[in-house]
């Protein structure tokens, strides 16, 4: 369960061909901020092909607290330490609960990507496009999509605002760096990119949605989600 190895370049156990998939690797530094104090821990992420997403939520230092797979139609959320899983399908739900908001595999990637949920269209006006299963109000023009935006409910009702505080250079695929926070909170997450993304071979194992064998069925994500997990990371006023 450690793709910080190997999003960092480190080295990696070898896997046969035949048992491995085409994968990109990006690794994070990543900020739970509250007023007054906030959770340092890093993100280790695999994407593969068909929608298939991996996720590690690991401490400054050690293993993985939390591990998330989703395959584009189940998530399926790991905590190693208790050896605890948790299943949604579909998969859009467990992201609900994990970030706040219903979202696929390719709405993920978009999110980290930097890139515009919505189509450019000439002109400055301001839009709203489909997104997950609501909709996504850019902040500002939709040629600056570097501004962010909204992330709204099939109703209108605002979840989750995406911001850029340094956004990648033109030709630079993916964004240096993404803030997430609920509307009307305080508490925000912060992902910096220290590494990749880097194309590699991983096993095909590490994409699996099936609960392990030696893990039992309960919750992991709480009612907080990610910040569940991040809270209990290392914290610096």
């Amino acid at each position: 369960m450690a793709l910080a190895g190997c999003a960092s370049g480190g080295a990696r156990p070898a896997t046969r061909p035949e048992e491995s998939l085409d994968s990109l690797r990006i690794l994070y530094e990543g900020r739970n901020e509250s007023p007054g104090v906030s959770h340092r821990f890093r993100l280790a992420v695999a994407l593969g092909p068909a929608d298939q997403l991996r996720l590690e939520v690991l401490p400054p230092v050690g293993g993985p607290r939390l591990v998330v797979i989703a395959d584009g139609r189940r998530l399926i959320a790991l905590d190693p330490a208790h050896h605890r899983a948790e299943t949604w399908d579909p998969a859009a739900q467990g992201v609900k609960r994990l970030l706040g908001a219903a979202l696929g595999t390719q709405e993920m990637r978009l999110l980290l990507e930097g890139g515009s949920p919505c189509p450019s269209r000439e002109g400055p006006e301001l839009r709203e496009c489909p997104f997950g299963t609501g909709r996504f109000r850019p902040a500002g023009p939709i040629q600056d999509h570097a501004r962010g935006g909204t992330i709204l409910d099939s109703t209108g009702r605002a979840l989750l605002v995406v911001e850029y505080p340094d956004p990648a250079d033109e030709g630079e695929p993916w964004a240096r760096s993404l803030r997430l926070r609920r509307p009307g909170e305080d508490d925000s997450l912060l992902l910096k990119r220290t590494s990749g993304p880097g194309a590699s071979r991983l096993d095909a194992s590490l994409f699996s949605t099936e609960p392990p064998a030696h893990f039992e069925t309960g919750s992991v994500l709480g009612e907080k989600g990610l910040a569940t997990v991040i809270g209990d990371g290392e914290s610096e006023p």
